[in-house]
Protein backbone atom coordinates (compact mmCIF):
# COMPACT_ATOMS: atom_id res chain seq x y z
CA UNK A 1 0.00 0.00 0.00
CA UNK A 2 1.51 3.51 -0.83
CA UNK A 3 0.88 6.16 1.55
CA UNK A 4 -0.25 9.30 0.86
CA UNK A 5 3.08 10.65 2.27
CA UNK A 6 4.95 9.31 -0.82
CA UNK A 7 3.23 11.26 -3.22
CA UNK A 8 3.82 14.13 -1.36
CA UNK A 9 7.93 13.32 -1.72
CA UNK A 10 7.63 12.30 2.17
CA UNK A 11 10.96 10.64 4.57
CA UNK A 12 11.85 7.44 2.54
CA UNK A 13 12.11 5.65 6.42
CA UNK A 14 8.95 6.96 8.10
CA UNK A 15 8.49 5.68 11.54
CA UNK A 16 5.68 6.61 14.31
CA UNK A 17 5.00 5.21 17.30
CA UNK A 18 6.09 1.93 16.09
CA UNK A 19 5.63 -0.77 18.81
CA UNK A 20 6.43 -4.40 19.28
CA UNK A 21 4.86 -6.79 22.37
CA UNK A 22 6.26 -10.17 23.33
CA UNK A 23 3.86 -11.36 25.80
CA UNK A 24 3.33 -8.71 29.06
CA UNK A 25 6.60 -7.33 27.92
CA UNK A 26 6.79 -4.28 25.43
CA UNK A 27 10.14 -4.72 23.45
CA UNK A 28 9.66 -1.52 21.88
CA UNK A 29 7.52 1.25 22.35
CA UNK A 30 6.31 4.21 20.88
CA UNK A 31 9.81 4.72 18.08
CA UNK A 32 9.50 7.56 15.72
CA UNK A 33 11.81 8.71 13.13
CA UNK A 34 12.63 9.41 9.71
CA UNK A 35 15.62 8.54 7.66
CA UNK A 36 16.08 10.10 4.01
CA UNK A 37 17.75 8.59 1.14
CA UNK A 38 21.73 8.85 1.75
CA UNK A 39 21.33 9.00 5.65
CA UNK A 40 22.76 6.44 8.22
CA UNK A 41 20.31 6.49 11.23
CA UNK A 42 22.27 4.51 14.04
CA UNK A 43 20.28 3.08 16.27
CA UNK A 44 22.14 2.59 19.71
CA UNK A 45 21.57 0.86 23.89
CA UNK A 46 21.98 -1.98 25.62
CA UNK A 47 21.13 -5.36 24.99
CA UNK A 48 17.47 -5.73 25.22
CA UNK A 49 16.77 -2.32 24.46
CA UNK A 50 14.67 -2.87 21.47
CA UNK A 51 17.35 -2.45 18.75
CA UNK A 52 16.74 -5.66 17.02
CA UNK A 53 13.10 -5.94 17.60
CA UNK A 54 13.21 -2.17 15.50
CA UNK A 55 15.32 -3.65 12.80
CA UNK A 56 13.16 -6.69 12.58
CA UNK A 57 9.58 -4.91 12.25
CA UNK A 58 11.13 -2.73 9.11
CA UNK A 59 12.47 -5.84 7.43
CA UNK A 60 8.84 -7.28 7.72
CA UNK A 61 9.60 -10.63 10.12
CA UNK A 62 8.12 -9.45 12.96
CA UNK A 63 4.56 -7.72 12.10
CA UNK A 64 4.44 -4.40 15.12
CA UNK A 65 1.71 -4.44 17.59
CA UNK A 66 0.67 -0.74 17.60
CA UNK A 67 2.21 2.29 15.55
CA UNK A 68 3.23 2.16 11.80
CA UNK A 69 6.10 2.81 9.31
CA UNK A 70 6.29 3.03 5.63
CA UNK A 71 9.37 2.56 3.60
CA UNK A 72 9.33 4.47 0.34
CA UNK A 73 5.62 5.26 0.84
CA UNK A 74 4.82 1.45 1.45
CA UNK A 75 3.49 0.43 4.65
CA UNK A 76 5.73 -2.55 6.24
CA UNK A 77 2.53 -4.71 7.36
CA UNK A 78 -0.04 -3.50 4.13
CA UNK A 79 2.63 -3.94 1.55
CA UNK A 80 4.94 -6.07 2.87
CA UNK A 81 5.89 -8.25 -0.23
CA UNK A 82 6.46 -4.87 -2.12
CA UNK A 83 9.30 -3.65 1.13
CA UNK A 84 10.88 -7.26 1.19
CA UNK A 85 12.23 -5.93 -2.35
CA UNK A 86 13.55 -2.80 -1.01
CA UNK A 87 15.47 -3.65 1.63
CA UNK A 88 18.48 -5.74 2.67
CA UNK A 89 19.27 -6.82 6.47
CA UNK A 90 22.46 -8.24 7.99
CA UNK A 91 21.38 -9.98 10.99
CA UNK A 92 23.31 -11.46 13.98
CA UNK A 93 24.73 -14.13 12.98
CA UNK A 94 24.46 -13.45 9.14
CA UNK A 95 22.92 -16.72 7.33
CA UNK A 96 24.76 -18.86 4.93
CA UNK A 97 25.27 -22.03 3.08
CA UNK A 98 28.28 -23.62 5.22
CA UNK A 99 28.62 -26.27 2.88
CA UNK A 100 28.82 -23.91 -0.15
CA UNK A 101 31.76 -21.97 -1.30
CA UNK A 102 31.55 -18.10 -0.84
CA UNK A 103 30.60 -17.93 -4.78
CA UNK A 104 28.58 -20.79 -4.80
CA UNK A 105 26.42 -19.13 -1.89
CA UNK A 106 26.14 -15.59 -4.21
CA UNK A 107 25.53 -17.14 -7.58
CA UNK A 108 22.71 -19.22 -5.32
CA UNK A 109 21.52 -16.04 -3.59
CA UNK A 110 21.58 -14.18 -7.53
CA UNK A 111 19.09 -17.05 -8.66
CA UNK A 112 16.77 -17.15 -5.73
CA UNK A 113 16.25 -13.42 -5.81
CA UNK A 114 16.26 -13.00 -9.57
CA UNK A 115 19.12 -10.32 -9.31
CA UNK A 116 20.23 -10.62 -12.65
CA UNK A 117 23.90 -9.97 -11.66
CA UNK A 118 27.14 -10.99 -13.68
CA UNK A 119 29.72 -13.76 -12.62
CA UNK A 120 32.14 -10.61 -12.78
CA UNK A 121 29.71 -8.42 -10.22
CA UNK A 122 30.09 -11.86 -7.70
CA UNK A 123 33.49 -11.65 -8.38
CA UNK A 124 34.14 -7.82 -7.81
CA UNK A 125 32.05 -7.76 -4.60
CA UNK A 126 34.21 -10.97 -3.02
CA UNK A 127 37.29 -8.87 -4.27
CA UNK A 128 35.93 -5.40 -2.39
CA UNK A 129 35.58 -7.16 0.58
CA UNK A 130 39.01 -8.79 0.54
CA UNK A 131 37.67 -12.28 0.04
CA UNK A 132 38.74 -12.63 -3.89
CA UNK A 133 41.25 -15.47 -2.71
CA UNK A 134 38.69 -17.63 -0.96
CA UNK A 135 36.23 -17.19 -3.57
CA UNK A 136 36.14 -21.04 -4.00
CA UNK A 137 36.47 -22.31 -0.34
CA UNK A 138 33.54 -23.54 1.73
CA UNK A 139 32.08 -20.74 4.51
CA UNK A 140 32.26 -23.37 6.78
CA UNK A 141 35.74 -22.83 7.15
CA UNK A 142 35.77 -19.31 7.36
CA UNK A 143 36.92 -17.71 10.19
CA UNK A 144 33.86 -15.44 12.15
CA UNK A 145 35.30 -12.19 10.98
CA UNK A 146 35.42 -13.48 7.35
CA UNK A 147 32.12 -14.79 7.53
CA UNK A 148 30.98 -11.17 8.26
CA UNK A 149 32.80 -10.05 5.30
CA UNK A 150 31.09 -12.67 3.37
CA UNK A 151 27.72 -10.98 4.61
CA UNK A 152 28.79 -7.44 3.46
CA UNK A 153 29.89 -9.33 0.42
CA UNK A 154 26.15 -10.03 -0.25
CA UNK A 155 24.56 -6.68 0.69
CA UNK A 156 26.72 -5.15 -1.69
CA UNK A 157 25.32 -7.53 -4.44
CA UNK A 158 21.37 -6.94 -3.27
CA UNK A 159 21.95 -2.89 -4.17
CA UNK A 160 18.89 -2.56 -1.88
CA UNK A 161 17.65 0.66 -1.21
CA UNK A 162 16.93 0.26 2.88
CA UNK A 163 20.55 -1.37 4.47
CA UNK A 164 19.49 -2.58 8.00
CA UNK A 165 22.82 -3.65 9.70
CA UNK A 166 22.50 -5.45 13.36
CA UNK A 167 25.93 -5.10 14.78
CA UNK A 168 27.71 -5.28 11.95
CA UNK A 169 31.01 -4.74 13.87
CA UNK A 170 30.96 -7.74 15.27
CA UNK A 171 34.32 -10.12 14.90
CA UNK A 172 35.71 -7.53 12.56
CA UNK A 173 39.60 -6.54 13.08
CA UNK A 174 40.81 -3.31 12.82
CA UNK A 175 41.29 -3.56 8.80
CA UNK A 176 37.19 -5.31 8.65
CA UNK A 177 36.23 -2.06 10.48
CA UNK A 178 37.51 0.18 8.07
CA UNK A 179 36.51 -1.77 5.36
CA UNK A 180 32.64 -1.34 6.78
CA UNK A 181 32.95 2.37 7.28
CA UNK A 182 33.99 2.61 3.47
CA UNK A 183 31.38 0.42 2.30
CA UNK A 184 29.00 2.43 4.62
CA UNK A 185 29.99 5.60 3.04
CA UNK A 186 29.57 3.94 -0.64
CA UNK A 187 25.92 2.77 -0.07
CA UNK A 188 25.34 6.55 0.98
CA UNK A 189 26.88 7.64 -2.00
CA UNK A 190 24.44 5.82 -4.03
CA UNK A 191 21.44 7.00 -2.20
CA UNK A 192 21.01 3.97 0.37
CA UNK A 193 19.18 4.56 3.37
CA UNK A 194 20.77 2.68 6.44
CA UNK A 195 19.58 1.89 9.74
CA UNK A 196 22.54 0.23 11.73
CA UNK A 197 21.72 -1.46 15.46
CA UNK A 198 25.13 -0.99 17.29
CA UNK A 199 26.77 -1.28 20.93
CA UNK A 200 29.86 1.19 19.37
CA UNK A 201 28.57 4.65 18.09
CA UNK A 202 32.08 5.81 17.55
CA UNK A 203 33.39 3.00 15.44
CA UNK A 204 30.86 5.37 12.71
CA UNK A 205 32.12 8.56 14.01
CA UNK A 206 31.25 11.11 11.02
CA UNK A 207 29.22 8.54 9.00
CA UNK A 208 26.03 8.74 11.25
CA UNK A 209 23.39 11.61 9.93
CA UNK A 210 21.00 10.48 13.42
CA UNK A 211 20.67 8.72 16.02
CA UNK A 212 18.09 6.71 18.11
CA UNK A 213 18.55 5.85 21.32
CA UNK A 214 16.50 2.89 22.89
CA UNK A 215 16.36 2.33 26.49
CA UNK A 216 14.35 -0.62 27.62
CA UNK A 217 12.78 -0.77 24.66
CA UNK A 218 11.69 2.72 24.84
CA UNK A 219 12.84 5.90 22.71
CA UNK A 220 14.89 8.56 25.17
CA UNK A 221 16.20 10.79 22.30
CA UNK A 222 15.96 11.13 18.36
CA UNK A 223 18.03 13.56 16.81
CA UNK A 224 21.41 14.41 14.41
CA UNK A 225 23.89 12.30 15.42
CA UNK A 226 26.70 13.25 17.67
Amino acid sequence: MVTESSKRGGPFVFVENLSKKFGAEWALARASFTVERGQLALLTGNNGSGKTTLLRCLSTALVPDFGHATVQGIDIVAGREAVRGLVAHLNQPPGFYGGLSAHENLILANAVLNLGRKDDDIDSVLRRVGLGSKQNTPLDSFSSGMKQRFALARLSLLQRDLILLDEPETHLDAAGLRLLQELIGEWKARGAAIVCATHADDRFHGLGDLEVVLVGGRPTHAGAAA
